[in-house]
């Protein structure tokens, strides 16, 4: 780095190349970089965009005309470059962080049965590297200062079957790994996950990659130092360098370039083990070199806008992550947390709204742990990660940003929050500074923790109630409090449609059959006072031990307005594969023809049955209204069953941890278990044992049945339309 790493930012203004010293590179200025964004269209800021000068366009030119652009001697060069960098006698390049990981975990016998720690506050990657190999991750909880782990959260988890840690330098606190190994037993790994801590350093100064524990990073675009793509391992261990240069290369003992410029190495030897194709290419090393000398430039703007959004924030009531203006920091990501106790915007609220005034704020990340995929193999409580996660915030930092880009997003951030202060009491924001309500003795009364039951319907809601309701602990009911005065918080007129439910209307029942509509902005105190009301003096009958149950598919796209009322509701979503569910639909439709369903298109949609015309007025009715089952062609039903179980989950993002997913076939599959992860859930007791009349009858619960209702056509069609879906909940 040499003289460019002195150089100040407000000292490079309006010099030249034949100005600068030889063999360094030109620093622009963050007001250079101001009047380049003004230049072009930097109407939208993203959270992070690489900086890239004419000298990496030049390199990438230079590689280009000598005909060769795989791995060759620019990626050996930056190998060096980079090992100096970091500290670290072997660096070796790969495709990306996340198969240096791989990578990282199968040079230590990592596989199947072994487990694998690491933060859930962390991108797929972390974990995925883990399962690609066998191995189970193993999520512990972080620090909510640094946000990363720490040997307190990760001796929590190990056991016997621990082989590996994954350490994530999040947003580019450096961890201090020494610690960390000081409590694991002989024979577990740490690998450490740097992709965000290039240029972070530890407490005592070394570069993170200097550790000696095979070291990942990530050269991404939004990175501090971008190839597009691409990731390297630092590592001090001569031996696992040259398996890893084989096992990125298909397991050749000599790579392309070598076998290109070596004439002894002409001949392709045998393969002695499986290798993978996860090269890095000379493109990529050309871009990284001049990247790499730039590194301190790119700090000090990085730094600088870090102190800007600090010093300007101070105060306001967020909380920044532990050490962000170290000089160890790298600053990769700058985070802050919310204080969303006083404020009517949710997390998520918060980030689409400076999304919608153009600033690319992020969230990193949503906990792993809470996530389907994951949820099966690992289920467990995690409060450090879940507070956070609901919180935070990464405001956009980058290299290529000018000190008037970071301005405008403190002034729209700014402008957010203070508008976002909530309002004590105020009727229809969704915001209930103290819910509950007065008794008649005139002492306070609240349900706290309800347990709601949704999901899509036939997929198992009453099923999973009617077992829940034989805890002791629990106190049944269903729908919506029976007698409540519903005026003024429904939306009557949302799913009353000509020619459908006239004979409900006028029969006066405009209860919860037509709440198609609610969230939480049709939260009152008076809803407040008369929910909580009910709850704890009908259902609960004053018994504050207990907890209330309620089971209503009719709720799953009113979680928000749920949670409005009761802040600490916990809700249990049960999927069942699409096929039986659709099936069993058709199968009700044709056995009560006097019933229609109809299937509301909108962002949180929940199905309703109700009355079917007349005779005379059904066939223009169902013609009129393409959402109604039957009539709208069985499909919709496909499509009703994939946007409302992926919409139960977006709507808690903000709030992950009050939210399971439980699938129904593992429910019967496994029915002791899966209690026992509601039961934990929900912070009760497991159950003694599960009484007898609630055993399950396999043949009413076989999910084979479908192929009694719909053709091989039908089958094939339906599979392909709910994919996406079924693969996010673990059914492909």
């Amino acid at each position: 780095m040499g003289r460019d790493s002195e150089t100040t930012v407000e000292g490079t203004a309006g010099r030249t190349k034949a100005d600068s010293p030889e063999g360094s590179t030109v620093l622009p200025s963050v007001e250079d970089l101001d009047r380049r964004n003004s230049a072009g269209d930097a109407a939208y800021l993203p959270f992070g965009r690489p900086n890239f000068s004419d000298e990496e366009i030049e390199a990438v030119a230079r590689v280009m005309r000598t005909g060769w652009i795989g791995m060759g001697p620019e990626t050996i060069a930056f190998e060096k470059e980079l090992s100096r960098f970091l500290g670290a006698p072997h660096v070796v390049t790969v495709s990306s962080c996340t198969w240096a990981l791989f990578l990282s975990l199968l040079v230590h016998g990592i596989g199947p049965d072994d487990e694998v720690i690491c933060p859930s506050l962390t991108w797929f990657s972390t974990a995925n590297a883990a399962l690609y190999l066998g191995a189970r991750p193993v999520f512990c909880d972080i620090d909510p200062h640094t946000l990363s782990v720490t040997p307190e959260t990760i001796k929590e988890k190990l056991t016997d079957r621990t082989r590996a840690v994954v350490v994530v330098h999040m947003g580019g606190y450096a961890v201090d790994v020494d610690e960390i190994r000081g409590i694991l037993p002989d024979g577990v790994a740490i690998v450490e996950d740097a992709a965000h801590a290039l240029g972070s350093r530890f407490a005592d100064g070394r570069p993170v990659g200097s550790s000696g524990n095979l070291t990942c990073f990530s050269f991404y675009a939004n990175k501090n130092l971008s190839t597009g793509e691409g990731g390297a391992i630092a590592l001090h261990d001569g031996e696992l360098a040259g398996r890893l240069c084989s096992l990125r290369q298909h397991g050749l003992a000599a790579d392309a370039w070598r076998r290109y410029s070596n004439p002894r190495c002409a001949l392709v030897p045998g393969l002695k083990e499986l290798g993978y194709k996860m090269n890095f290419t000379d493109l990529q090393a050309c871009i990284g070199r001049v990247q790499l000398r730039r590194q301190g430039e790119f700090a000090r703007i990085r730094k600088e806008i870090a102190r800007l959004y600090h010093d300007a924030l101070d105060g306001r009531g967020v909380t920044f992550q532990k050490g962000c203006l170290d000089d160890g920091h790298s600053r990769h990501l700058f985070t802050v947390l919310l204080p969303l106790e006083g404020l009517v915007k949710s997390r998520d609220e918060f980030v689409l709204e400076l999304r919608r005034r153009k600033i690319g704020a992020a969230i990193h990340y949503s906990p792993l742990h809470r996530m389907p995929h994951y949820e099966r193999l690992c289920s467990t409580s995690l409060p450090n990660t879940e507070f956070v996660s609901q919180r935070i915030i990464t405001l956009p930092i980058s290299a290529s940003m000018g000190i008037e880009d970071a301005r405008r997003v403190l002034e729209e951030f700014t402008e957010i929050l203070e508008a976002s202060r909530s309002v004590t009491g105020r009727a229809g924001t969704g915001t209930i500074s103290a819910p509950g309500y007065v008794k008649s003795d005139g002492s306070p009364g609240k349900v706290t923790k309800p347990v709601f039951i949704v999901g899509c319907g036939r997929s198992g809601t009453t099923f999973l109630f009617n077992i829940m309701k034989k805890h002791p602990r629990l106190r049944a009911t269903t729908g919506y409090p029976d007698g409540e005065d519903h005026t003024g918080w429904i939306k009557h007129g949302g799913c009353i449609i000509s020619g459908l439910g006239h004979a409900h209307i006028e029969k006066g029942h405009t209860g919860y059959h037509y709440c198609l509509y609610m969230d939480e902005k049709d939260v009152t105190p008076r809803v407040v006072e008369s929910m909580h009301r009910y709850y704890h003096e009908d259902v609960l009958g004053g018994d504050g031990s207990k907890r209330v149950l309620n089971k209503c598919p009719h709720l799953s796209n009113k979680l928000r307005y749920v949670r409005a009322i009761f802040p600490d509701a916990k809700f249990i979503h049960i999927i069942r594969d699409c096929l039986p569910v659709v099936s069993s639909w058709i199968k009700i439709m044709e056995t009560q023809p006097h019933l229609v369903l109809y299937l509301p298109d909108d962002e949180y949609p929940c199905h309703w049955v109700l009355p079917a015309p007349p005779d005379g007025e059904r066939e223009t009715v169902l013609r009129r209204h393409g959402r109604i089952f039957p009539g709208g062609g069985v499909e919709r039903l496909v499509d009703y069953w994939s946007i409302v179980n992926r919409n139960i989950p977006l709507q808690l993002l903000d709030t992950p941890g009050q939210l399971l997913t439980v699938r129904y076939e593992d429910l019967c599959a496994d029915t002791a278990e899966t209690l026992r992860r509601i039961c934990r859930f929900c912070e009760i007791p497991s159950f003694d044992e599960i009484p007898e009349e609630i055993s399950i009858d396999v043949t009413l619960n076989n999910n084979e049945k479908y192929k009694t209702h719909l053709t091989e056509e039908q089958i094939t069609a339906f599979l392909k339309r709910s994919e996406v879906t079924r693969s996010i909940f673990g059914y492909v």
